[in-house]
């Protein structure tokens, strides 16, 4: 029989006992992005209103995994867990690089198991891992080992930033520096702010352009708990001006090496002027200053041709990323998508296009 106390490893919860050693975990690994950060997860358990589960492996004092998951608070048909919820946010396997090679497997292995136990003992309806760009280990040991019921996939499109930014225009291609000439030609001015006006700002000008394509906005409610929440080294607002007018802004967060392209919004009337690729520009150089190594521009939809080429023509590259969904409670089955949505807001319960 083994004996348990030669396990060289250790599976638990996080609690707030391990806050500077999963700190520091995150800062040895700077391929791990903002989305499993402390500070992201305080502002969905604000803002969201949910219940986050972080399962860690440890080997001797030192944590070596983590599969950072969420839990909604609606368990009308069972609760839905997310690795992670919200606006494409990358959760999945977190493994520390210098244990990936030899221990990967195993360290996944672990954190599986301790999942498949929770969901057992609990009431979970439907659950969702949605693995990294940066992850090219998981997407094998999944399909291997978790017996999902749907997968899908989104194209991550990340700009590597060169070292100096005499370097940078050389990566675009057309019409990018062309547009970002016409910015500069009319008179585009560009600052950085963290101020409520410049908040403001962004919020109702993201409002109104998503709402003109039909889709779901932040709300302002979720800005406020920027505010709140983040550290202000931690992100900040592009502002572009013409004329002393703010014609459109960019939030940025800033997490080991990687820059988070999250939310942009121009004022329609002024878009012919390219305000937000001069914008873009002076962020990107921007970030070669402060030594990041990457522009994150997040997920595309295959279907999203449009989306695709604009965020290509930044010089960014294609890195697949996964979805695995395992329905619990078929019951999810028998629901329409919009009382899905209704119930679950801002958690992803599977493919609605694969019903």
């Amino acid at each position: 029989m083994k004996n348990k106390s030669m396990d060289p490893y250790q599976v638990k919860f996080f609690d707030e006992n391990d806050k500077k050693q999963y700190q520091h975990f995150l800062k040895l690994n700077d391929h791990f992005l903002w989305y499993v950060s402390l500070e992201y997860k305080h502002l969905l358990e604000n803002y969201l209103n949910v219940k986050s589960i972080y399962i860690l492996v440890k080997k001797g004092n030192e944590i070596i995994g983590c599969l950072p998951l969420m839990q909604s608070s609606n368990n009308t048909y069972g609760a839905i867990l997310n690795s992670l919820p919200f606006y494409g946010s990358n959760g999945g396997f977190l493994i520390d690089k210098n244990h990936l090679i030899k221990e990967g497997t195993q360290i996944m292995r672990l954190m599986l198991k301790s999942l498949l136990s929770y969901i057992k003992k609990n009431n979970i309806g439907a659950i969702t891992l949605i693995t990294s760009p940066f992850d090219n280990l998981s997407k094998e040991f999944l399909e291997d080992n978790f017996k999902f019921t749907f997968s899908d996939f989104r194209i991550g499109q990340i700009t590597p930033l060169p070292a100096k930014s005499d370097d940078l225009m050389a990566k675009f291609e057309n019409p990018r520096p062309r547009n970002i000439r016409k910015a500069i030609k009319s008179k585009v001015k560009i600052r950085q702010s963290n101020s409520n006006e410049d908040f403001d700002f962004l919020a109702s000008t993201h409002q109104q352009n998503i709402q003109s394509i039909g889709g779901q906005s932040k709300t302002k409610l979720f800005f406020e708990y920027i505010k709140k929440i983040i550290p202000k080294e931690k992100y900040t607002i592009f502002v572009a001006e013409i004329e002393g007018k703010r014609v459109a802004a960019l939030l940025l967060f800033y997490f080991n090496k990687t820059v988070e392209y999250f939310t942009p919004c121009t004022v329609f009337e002024y878009r012919n002027l390219q305000p937000s690729s001069l914008l873009i520009y002076e962020a990107m150089k921007d970030a070669i200053e402060k030594k990041l190594k990457y522009w994150n521009w997040g997920g595309t939809w295959e279907s999203q041709k449009g989306v695709y080429e604009f965020k290509k023509k930044w010089g960014a590259e294609d890195k697949k990323y996964f979805y695995y969904s395992k329905i619990l409670n078929f019951n999810i089955y028998k629901q329409s998508t919009d009382e899905l949505m209704k119930l679950y807001p801002n958690f992803y319960i599977y493919p609605f296009n694969k019903n």
